[in-house]
């Protein structure tokens, strides 16, 4: 899963176990993007809220 964090993001969390999203063979990370692992798909539903309060802060 696949989530629009911010480049400011904190990465050193406790419980997280996210890791910079690249969908690309040749260019770097998507700045601001963060993926989760399926065996991670309990957080899911948090990182998707955080994830969308952070959106709405910079709105």
């Amino acid at each position: 899963m696949v989530f629009k964090l911010g480049k400011d993001f904190n990465l050193e969390g406790p419980h997280l176990n996210l890791k910079e999203f690249n969908p690309f063979k040749n260019k770097g990370p998507l700045t601001g993007w963060y993926e989760m692992g399926f065996e991670e798909q309990d957080a899911w539903e948090e990182m998707t809220e955080m994830a969308l309060t952070l959106i709405k802060e910079k709105a």
